[in-house]
Parts: structure tokens; C-alpha cells; sequence
């Protein structure tokens, strides 16, 4: 017997009928953070590896149940992108534990006033490197286009604070109080031509 006003009863059913088309519906990719948005990432932060987890209602499903979607379903493309991104974990750490640090030292030298990498083998001018920035104050987000002008950056301007983040990036304090966090590639040369590996299309599916 169902119970509740014709309205409520009404409303239940509409719900019902719309659960059901939702999962008759065919999948449907959506890029829920929009286009390009993982290479925005990458170029504006230095993040080397991002990985596209599609939003499955399975994944959720096996962790309940006990047995890992990756095992349950190896074959299919989620499964892919978890194994991607575990094999990525093995060889950062890898090359954690077996390999030379081969991120540059980046300092300032007072005396030149420029910000020298490796100990003056390679060395850049701090308003250069300032006009770098890639935050949201200094470039649009959306289409790339720089903000910050020149002429908005006094001359005298030299970073405070030199600090790096990870294997790929560094973040600087400068003296106009403003913060950036610059990856290596973007006035590094001996960075400049290590481009991220090809990643898995980020997506999310709907059903």
C-alpha cells in the first residue's frame, strides 16, 4: 500500500522514472573541470604526471564488496588509469631512492643581483623571472593572457625567500611581497626540454 499524499506519490514516481532513464542512458564523457584544464596545471604549477580518474559507481562498488576494481574489471580503461598511476608512483620513488637529485639549486646573488642556477651556470634577472609568474594575479586563467605589465614591477625587485617543491617546481617570496611558485622548465634550460609524458585524457563519466 503506498502511503503519502497523491503529490508525494507523485513525486516518487517521477524520481523512480528519472533513476531509470539515468541508467539506460549510455555514458556520457564529461570534462567536469573543462578543456585543457590538467595542461593549465602542468605549465602554470610544474606537476609532471596528472592522471584522469573517470567517476565510476563500480570503483565505489568493489571497495565495498572487497575486491579491488582493478582486479575485478584488469581490462577495462579505468582499470588502465589506476595502473598507470601506480607505475608512475613506482618510478618517482625509484628515482627517488636510486638516482643522483638532479633538481637545479636555485639561489640569489645580491652582489649581481640575479638568480643564479647551479651556482652561476646558468642565471637570470629577477624582474625577468618575476614577469614569469604564472598565478592568477599576473595571468588570466582562461585564455593565458598576461596581466601583470613591466611597467607594474619595479625594477628593484628581488626574491626573499627561494624554496624548492619537489622535483619539478620552486616557490619564491619576492621583495614587492608578492609569491610565485615557478616549475623549473620555465627559466631553467636544462628543464626546458622535459615536457610531461602523454597522459590518459582526463574524463568523467556520467551515468
Amino acid at each position: 500500500e503506498k502511503s503519502g499524499t497523491v503529490e508525494e506519490q507523485r513525486a516518487r514516481l517521477t524520481a523512480s522514472m528519472v533513476q531509470d532513464a539515468i541508467k539506460a542512458a549510455p555514458k556520457k564523457q564529461l570534462k567536469i573541470f573543462g578543456n585543457g584544464h590538467r595542461r593549465k596545471l602542468q605549465e602554470m604549477w610544474g606537476i609532471a604526471h596528472t592522471f584522469g580518474v573517470p567517476l565510476e559507481d563500480e570503483v565505489a562498488a568493489q571497495g565495498d564488496c572487497g575486491t579491488p576494481y582493478a582486479l575485478q574489471f584488469p581490462h577495462s580503461n579505468t582499470a588502465a588509469v589506476y595502473q598507470d598511476l601506480a607505475n608512475t608512483v613506482v618510478r618517482e620513488v625509484s628515482k627517488l631512492k636510486f638516482k643522483d637529485d638532479t633538481r637545479p639549486e636555485i639561489t640569489y646573488n645580491d652582489d649581481t643581483n640575479l638568480v643564479e642556477i647551479n651556482k652561476g651556470e646558468e642565471s637570470i634577472n629577477p624582474k625577468e623571472l618575476r614577469l614569469k609568474c604564472r598565478c592568477a594575479a599576473c595571468v588570466e586563467e582562461m585564455t593565458g593572457r598576461q596581466i601583470v605589465r613591466e611597467e607594474d614591477i619595479s625594477d628593484d625587485v628581488k626574491p626573499t625567500l627561494i624554496t624548492g617543491l619537489g622535483n619539478y617546481a620552486v616557490a619564491m617570496d619576492w621583495s614587492d611581497g608578492h609569491k610565485s611558485l615557478y616549475p623549473y622548465s620555465s627559466f631553467v634550460k636544462s628543464f626546458q626540454n622535459t615536457k610531461p609524458r602523454p597522459n590518459i585524457e582526463e574524463e568523467a563519466v556520467l551515468q
